[in-house]
């Protein structure tokens, strides 16, 4: 079984600024912030331009 683990709201956050303002890839800013995969970059990424109800 899988472990789920919650990242920091901070750590989104930071990681949806660097996208947004410097212009590096989803995969590059998920692995430069404590080694995220690039499916966890673009789901963080999806929870902002699709927020749950």
């Amino acid at each position: 079984m899988k472990k789920h683990h919650r990242i920091a709201p901070e750590v989104k956050e930071q990681i949806i600024n660097r996208i947004k303002h410097d212009g590096i890839s989803v995969a590059q800013a998920a692995e430069e912030h404590g080694g995220l995969t690039y499916r966890t970059g673009y789901a963080i990424l999806t929870s902002v331009i699709r927020p749950s109800a």
